[in-house]
């Protein structure tokens, strides 16, 4: 797992061992373990992609992490096409608010 913050310190961009990248936007390190005690960002990732067309939508505890106003997640899983990044070995976070990463398939 490797985690950068942008130089201006608001926000924190984590890659996952599970091929998804973690961005928490308006991150307040001092509130940072309370705001987000007990969130699994791979459980809700895999929550949110099971592809049963006729199950009921599960309720989500975590939901308001995602439009909060300080420690916000954001999971950035959205690669090309036949690309399953499974480890993700450089993380550069540049002044915009995308990430620039080097992907390595399994």
């Amino acid at each position: 797992m490797r985690s950068r913050v942008t130089r201006d310190g608001s926000k924190l961009i984590v890659s996952t061992t599970d091929g998804f990248l973690l961005a928490i936007h308006d991150l307040d390190l001092n509130r940072i373990t309370k705001d987000l005690f007990g969130f699994v960002p791979s459980n809700h990732r895999l929550a949110l992609h099971k592809d049963t067309p006729n199950s009921e939508p599960v309720e989500d505890p975590f939901e308001y992490l995602f439009t909060s106003r300080r420690n916000r997640v954001e999971i950035i899983d959205d690669f090309p096409m036949d690309d399953e990044p499974s480890m993700v070995p450089s993380l550069e976070v540049g002044d915009v608010t995308v990430p620039s990463v080097t992907i390595m398939q399994s």
